[in-house]
């Protein structure tokens, strides 16, 4: 009942989606389900998969890089900022806009003052929710999603140091004198409970994600079938070389070099911390744990269908420490 209530839904709202100014007033007055439910139906309609990827790997060695969407959705402190970089380097400047979901909605007036923003800007990427609006306003038939899944512990730790050490972070006046405990058991801060699992349903929202009535394992199946079935590829921060290689054959990357970005100012040890609040963050973090198993398991897999193997990991990774090298000897100069 509800499946065919939501489908309904979405019929209706869709062609009520232009002009988007208008569209937008509708859109906030729906419920976090029937707006993740439009956009699912959009990913359903445009998103190319794994095999659709796999299958036109020749056509992108031609140098075909299509004529699709390019979506990004950045998961904080999960290497993103750096990939922004690599983006920005293989799309032309004018097809790339790069903004978080919020600005986005605020500022929709100033997109649409070319009128085809979207059609010309087919390269987004920011903090985007499967629950914002933008999935409503891709034009062009096809759509390549991707996104960056890291270890969750790392991933609190390095958000811990980040928030607390970044003046510019809308949470640091609270965190800046917690503890790592204090910080990851405190109800003021998001992102520290299961924050990929939700940001990637788009439960992070109005904190739908403490209203919810699904169970732990019914969350878990959802979360793995929009990774697998809305994502076009994914990679972990932890293999980032081997994501960047994937981007290289699949969608025609041609400058795939890095240097990290966005580095926190301190940087907590690991090492240091007590097993209690490693317990604690694994804890709150048990769904991110599971989806990060899953996404490295399926990973192995597509690796090996890629040929992808240490010969040539460590082949690029040499290059780009050579690549690393001069920029900073560049700098020094």
């Amino acid at each position: 009942m509800i499946i065919n209530y939501l489908k309904s839904k979405v019929k209706q709202l869709q062609p009520q989606f232009t002009p988007p100014l208008a569209g937008l007033k509708q859109w906030h007055a729906l419920s976090i389900e029937e707006q993740t439910a439009a956009n699912n139906a959009v990913l359903d309609e445009k998103v190319i998969r794994w095999n659709g990827l796999m299958a036109r790997a020749e056509r992108v060695e031609k140098g075909n890089k299509g004529s699709f969407h390019v979506l990004f959705p950045h998961i904080p402190k999960t290497g993103g900022t750096t990939l922004d970089y690599v983006i920005t380097k293989n799309y032309k400047i004018d097809f790339v806009y790069r903004a978080n979901a919020g600005s986005i909605e605020q500022n929709l007036a100033g997109l649409y003052k070319m009128h085809n923003v979207f059609k010309v800007h087919r390269v987004m990427m920011g903090h985007i929710e499967l629950s914002d609006y933008i999935y409503q306003l891709l034009e062009r038939p096809r759509l390549v999603q991707f996104v960056l899944l890291r270890d969750p512990v790392s991933r609190v730790v390095s958000y811990y140091d980040y928030v607390r050490t970044g003046p510019n972070h809308p949470k640091h006046a609270i965190a800046k004198d917690m503890s790592l405990r204090e910080f990851v058991s405190s109800p003021q801060i998001d992102d520290v409970r299961n924050g990929q699992t939700y940001r990637i349903l788009g439960w992070l929202k109005d904190n739908y994600w403490q209203q919810h009535n699904h169970t732990e394992a019914e969350v878990l199946k959802r979360v793995k079938e929009q990774l697998v079935k809305r994502y076009s590829l994914f990679g972990l921060t932890e293999q980032y070389d081997q994501f960047l290689l994937m981007a290289h054959t699949l969608l025609g990357w041609q400058d795939i070099y890095y240097e990290r970005k966005n580095k926190s100012r301190q940087k907590t040890d690991k090492s240091s911390i007590d097993e209690a609040t490693l317990q604690l963050i694994r804890k709150n973090n048990s769904i991110d744990c599971a989806l990060y198993d899953f996404a490295k398991e399926c990973l192995n897999k597509r690796y090996e269908q890629l040929g992808l193997n240490d010969e040539r990991i460590q082949l690029f990774r040499s290059r780009n420490q050579d690549y690393v090298n001069i920029l900073n000897q560049n700098y020094e100069s």
